[in-house]
């Protein structure tokens, strides 16, 4: 019983991590496929991606050393943490 209470909350868990993802390639692309008035615009974008890569490379890199090195769970956190912030 235990087995099969464990498997459906992985596919549960997964299937919410891969729409998680869809929804965010999904933003992404709407921001990055919108006609830009002036030049300005598509920096100030570019600055905003490059912030949030930083962004991520810098908790990451805070989590690896502080908290838990890589681990498979702790790379699905991520994928749950956004699928919660989507239905949210």
């Amino acid at each position: 019983m235990w087995q099969c209470a464990h498997s459906l909350e992985v596919v549960c868990a997964g299937t919410l991590g891969y729409f998680s993802l869809f929804l965010v390639g999904t933003r992404l692309g709407s921001m990055l496929l919108v006609d830009r008035k002036t030049r300005r615009d598509g920096w100030r974008l570019v600055m905003r991606l490059a912030a949030l890569d930083v962004l991520l490379w810098a908790v990451t890199l805070a989590v690896d050393a502080y908290v838990e090195p890589n681990s498979r769970r702790m790379v699905r956190l991520p994928v749950q943490c956004a699928a919660a912030l989507v239905c949210v």
